[in-house]
């Protein structure tokens, strides 16, 4: 029967430590409820007073909860009350899509944070095939499967449909 050595004991405590640490940060990273199917309630439309609890500047940025809040905040009235232009509190431009291109189920796809002139985003995903890149807090884009859809780097750049 082996006996452990010091040597090794301390080689094992570091691994799981190590563990530990790169899971916890993956899990502060990437939140456990993106690829979770969310299905719009129509009966919570007209409750919601306010799409953003907080103001969100050219410069800050959402933590993934908060941004999950308000897109779904923001797909429930533009879906039910077929209604795009959002409130004083978040209203961003959707170009390249309308309310018939959104659908009653989705998921979030992804999250990324500020950078230099670059706003946080949101990347969410419907049922029916359609991206949303919520660029916060400037505008929502729609991206196409097949290209992709980064926010802009300065805001005075807008999209122009094709």
């Amino acid at each position: 029967m082996n006996k452990l050595t010091p040597i090794s004991m301390i080689r094992i405590l570091t691994l799981v430590i190590t563990l530990g640490l790169i899971y916890f940060l993956l899990r502060f990273a990437f939140p456990v409820n993106f690829l979770k199917t969310h299905i719009v309630d129509c009966n919570q439309a007209h409750k919601i007073t306010k799409i953003s609890d907080n103001f969100l500047s050219a410069i800050g940025d959402p933590s993934p909860n908060e941004a999950e809040i308000i897109a779904q905040r923001y797909i429930t009235k533009a879906f039910c009350l077929n209604d795009l232009k959002g409130d004083n509190s978040f209203s961003p431009k959707p170009y390249f899509f309308n309310v018939s291109n959104l659908s009653s189920k989705y998921q979030i796809i992804g999250y990324h944070g500020a950078g230099l002139r670059s706003p946080g985003s949101l990347r969410v995903k419907f049922d029916n095939g359609t991206l949303l890149n919520f660029c916060f807090s400037r505008m929502v884009i729609n991206c196409n499967q097949a290209q992709e859809c980064d926010c802009p780097y300065d805001f005075n750049w807008e999209p122009k449909p094709k």
